[in-house]
């Protein structure tokens, strides 16, 4: 039984293969599996990166949102924050930096009316927090 090559071979009245059969010399074979590999590693830094900000932004989604009710100065204290309904509490979040408006911060695990402020003023870590500043109203 005679192989493929063999009789494409002996059916081709010069005896040479095909154009489309021919081997390609060994540069463009290592450029190839260069290529490949290139696209196989961007694929897999791509999907890593994909994962990790779906993540993030799950997690940032799933943060409740607190506005705080207190003056100046009281930022630190957990018992002055309310859960949020969406719509901030003063009007003018947003437009001052006198004080805190709302922070995103997970529940207290010992008392879930109040946030979790793990000892952090909100002021001083405000991007932790993701803190939205107010005027002094």
């Amino acid at each position: 039984m005679r192989s493929f090559v063999g009789a494409i071979i002996q059916n081709n009245n010069c005896g040479r293969l095909p154009t489309h059969l021919k081997i390609q010399n060994f540069s463009d074979m290592n450029k190839n599996k260069f290529t490949l590999l290139l696209v196989a590693v961007l694929l897999f830094i791509g999907a890593g990166v994909y994962a990790m900000r779906t993540s993030i932004h799950t997690m940032a989604f799933d943060t409740p949102v607190w506005d705080y009710n207190g003056n100046p100065g009281g930022e630190d204290t957990a018992s002055y924050y309310s859960l949020s309904t969406g719509t901030p509490n003063h009007v003018s979040c947003g437009q001052d930096e006198a004080t805190i408006c709302q922070i995103t911060a997970e529940p207290d695990p010992n008392n879930p009316n109040q946030p979790d402020l793990a000892g952090e003023n909100p002021m001083d870590h405000q991007s932790e927090f993701e803190a939205t500043l107010r005027g002094n109203n």
